[in-house]
């Protein structure tokens, strides 16, 4: 009905997140500046290894198994004992 409403609706979104955008790559460039690209490389490796772990690649598997399947398996173990 008022389509002029949501245009400008739709307009302040899209200018908030250019805001948001803007916000985070300048804090960026501060941490780059203050950490050292050295150290932010590091980091980045840390955290690719840390995904790329047997844990998290299990997690991985785990979350796409049934979840009916899974709780009966636990309860099976459970019972076990």
């Amino acid at each position: 009905m008022f389509s002029f409403f949501k245009k400008r609706k739709e307009k302040a979104k899209a200018a908030q997140s250019a805001a948001v955008r803007a916000q985070a790559l300048e804090n960026m460039r501060g941490a780059r500046e203050r950490l050292g690209d050295e150290t932010i490389q590091q980091i980045a490796a840390a955290l690719r290894e840390r995904e790329n772990s047997p844990v998290k690649k299990a997690e991985q598997e785990i979350r796409q198994y049934d979840k009916g399947r899974i709780a009966d398996n636990i309860k099976a173990l459970i019972d076990d004992k």
